[in-house]
């Protein structure tokens, strides 16, 4: 972090572009290379064989069917190859993981509304209220 001439902090960061130092100034926190975290992502959801919307438990447990398929101990033949796609899958749930902890929730009614699990008494009274014929079903 720098001083600007102005006595402001000013967040700063220094990458290498082709050996050359560049340095990167923003007022706020500074992300960069995104798109190859984001590729890392979804190679990792691969790698997991997660191709859907899942819950953190679903995601557990499609890891540990993986895990199940792949361990070194579970066969003799070819060890080297199954140690390096136990690194390989355990390196895919890391970063999967870690995708989860800093997901930014919304809290907004409409998106809590369409994350949520469909409930038939909600239905009902989203679609008809209280009317007096319709409306809330006891």
């Amino acid at each position: 972090m720098g001083r600007s001439s102005y006595g402001h902090s000013i967040k700063w960061k220094t990458i290498l572009f082709s050996g050359w130092p560049i340095i990167i100034f923003a007022k706020e926190k500074v992300t960069l290379l995104s798109q190859p975290k984001y590729k890392s992502i979804v190679k990792a959801a691969q790698t997991l064989e997660i191709s859907t919307a899942l819950t953190r438990e679903q995601i557990r447990q499609k890891y540990r069917e993986i895990v199940k398929q792949w361990h070194p101990d579970k066969s003799d033949e070819n060890s080297q190859e199954r140690n390096e796609m136990m690194a390989k899958i355990n390196e895919a749930y890391k970063i999967i993981l870690d995708y989860l902890e800093n997901y930014r929730y919304s809290f907004t009614e409409e998106e809590v509304k369409e994350n949520l699990p469909v409930d038939s008494q909600d239905w009902w009274s989203d679609r008809f209220g209280d009317d007096p014929l319709w409306g809330r079903r006891s």
